[in-house]
C-alpha cells in the first residue's frame, strides 16, 4: 500500500507490549502501521510512562496531553458541570474536565499536518471523540472503540443508577457511529450493543490477536515459579481493572472453598501487576497474590486449571486467549467463551453461576484426559483465528478505506 499519514489518538502509552490490555492490542497494530505509514501519536495522560522512548520505527512525532499531572482549572470544572444542564449534553459518564484539552491537542496536530486518517483508540474521553468526529481533523475518521460504552454501562448498572443514563450513553455512541467513517469493536456482542440502522456497513469487528513474541516455543516446559504449590488454579490479568477485581474476589471467597472440598490443598494463584487493595487482601495460606511478574507464561504453563469467572467483563479477554494458546484447561463465563468463538465441551468449559463454575473446575481437575483434549483444541482454535499478522493486514485495509 502507498504511504498514508495517520494521527493516532491513544488514552495511554501503548508500549511495552504487555504493559496493559490496551498495549496488548495496540503495540502490534501500531508497530505494523508504522512500518509502512507515517504515524503521529497523541497520548492522553499516562504521565508516568512518558520517559519511555517510542519503539515504532516509522513514528514521526509524539504529543503528550497532560491530564494527569495537574489539577483542572475552575473554568474546566464548571464547564463540565454546566454541560450536564444542556438537554443534548453528554451523559455524566462521558463528560470529562479534559475534553477541551484533548480536542485542542488533536486540532493543533491537524493544523501542523494534513492527515489521511485520524485513528481514535478506545472508549475513553468519549465527549471529545464525538466533537472531533464532527469537526473532521482528517480526511477519514476511524474509531476503534474496542468495547462498547453501551455494553459497559449496561453491565455496570446497579439499581441505584438512573436507567436514563444508560439510554443517553447508547444515543451518544450511536451519534458517534453515524459521524465516523468506520467504527471498530473487539467482538460481535460489542458491535451489536448499540447500532443505528445504517451503521452496519461502517462497522468492523477486529478481535485482539494472540501476542506470543515473548513466549518462544509454546511446547517447551517452563520452570515452576518459586512459592507455587505443585497443583494450583490460576487467575491472571491487570489486577486493578474493575472486572478483574470483582472476578478475583468472587473466585477466592466463594468459588475456591467449594472447589477445595473436592481438591484439598489446591492453591489459588492470582497473578498480575498493580493489584488493587481488595485483591491484596485476598492473600492467605492457600491464596497467593503475586503482584507484577517478570513473565506470565511460567505461571500459565504450570497451572492445573485457569479459572476466569468474569461477571462484569465485556468483549474479548486477552487472558482467555493466552491460557488457551498455552493449551491449558480453561473455565470461563459463556460471554467470554462466545467472544473467543469457543464451544463449551470442545475448547473449554463455560459456566456462569457459582455452582456451575465449581462443577466445571472440579471436573477438569479430576479428568486429566479431558483437560488435555480441551487444551489441545483450544490452542488450535486460538492460533488459527487470532493470528496478529493477518489481523494487522485486515485492520490496515479497513483503516485506510481501501
Amino acid at each position: 500500500m502507498n504511504e498514508s499519514s495517520i494521527l493516532a489518538v491513544v488514552p495511554r502509552v501503548p508500549w511495552p507490549p504487555r504493559r496493559s490490555g490496551f498495549s496488548v492490542r495496540y503495540f502490534p497494530l501500531l508497530r505494523h502501521l508504522s512500518a509502512s505509514h507515517a504515524v503521529d501519536l497523541v497520548v492522553v495522560g499516562d504521565r508516568d510512562a512518558w520517559g519511555e522512548p517510542n519503539p515504532f520505527a516509522g513514528a514521526r512525532e509524539t504529543t503528550y496531553v497532560d491530564v494527569s499531572g495537574r489539577s483542572p482549572s475552575l473554568r474546566a470544572r464548571l464547564g463540565t458541570l454546566a454541560r450536564g444542564l444542556v438537554p443534548a449534553g453528554a451523559p455524566y459518564a462521558m463528560r470529562s474536565v479534559w475534553t477541551g484539552e484533548v480536542v485542542r491537542a488533536v486540532r493543533a496536530a491537524a493544523r501542523r499536518r494534513e492527515y489521511d486518517v485520524m485513528l481514535w483508540a478506545g472508549p475513553e474521553y468519549f465527549e471529545a471523540a464525538l466533537l472531533l468526529a464532527q469537526q473532521r481533523p482528517a480526511r477519514r475518521c476511524v474509531y476503534d472503540l474496542v468495547d462498547s460504552p453501551s455494553m459497559i454501562a449496561t453491565r455496570a448498572r446497579s439499581e441505584a443508577q438512573d436507567p436514563r443514563e444508560v439510554d443517553a450513553i447508547r444515543r451518544w455512541e450511536n451519534r458517534l457511529r453515524e459521524c465516523a467513517d468506520l467504527t471498530i469493536y473487539i467482538s460481535d456482542a460489542d458491535a451489536r450493543a448499540s447500532q443505528p440502522p445504517d451503521a452496519a456497513r461502517r462497522t468492523l469487528v477486529l478481535p485482539n490477536g494472540i501476542y506470543l513474541d515473548d513466549l518462544g516455543d509454546a511446547t517447551r516446559a517452563l520452570p515452576r515459579p518459586a512459592g507455587l504449590a505443585p497443583r494450583y488454579a490460576l487467575f491472571f490479568g491487570h489486577m486493578s481493572f474493575g472486572p478483574n477485581v470483582d472476578a478475583a474476589g468472587w473466585l477466592a471467597n466463594d468459588i475456591m472453598p467449594a472447589v477445595r472440598a473436592c481438591e484439598p490443598g489446591l492453591q489459588l494463584v492470582i497473578a498480575g501487576h498493580q493489584p488493587a487493595p481488595q485483591v491484596q487482601a485476598l492473600a492467605s495460606a492457600d491464596t497467593l497474590v503475586t503482584g507484577s511478574v517478570e513473565s506470565i507464561w511460567p505461571y500459565v504453563g504450570n497451572a492445573a486449571v485457569c479459572i476466569f469467572p468474569l461477571r462484569l467483563a465485556a468483549g474479548l479477554q486477552n487472558k482467555v486467549l493466552e491460557a488457551l494458546a498455552m493449551g491449558k484447561a480453561v473455565v470461563t463465563t459463556r460471554q467470554c467463551a462466545a467472544a473467543v468463538g469457543a464451544e463449551s465441551g470442545v475448547h473449554l468449559l463455560a459456566a456462569d453461576t457459582r455452582e456451575e463454575i465449581v462443577a466445571a473446575s472440579t471436573r477438569l481437575l479430576a479428568d486429566a484426559a479431558l483437560a488435555r483434549r480441551l487444551g489441545d483444541a483450544g490452542r488450535e482454535l486460538v492460533l488459527r483465528r487470532f493470528d496478529w499478522p493477518a489481523l494487522n493486514r485486515q485492520f490496515e485495509t479497513a483503516l485506510l478505506g481501501r
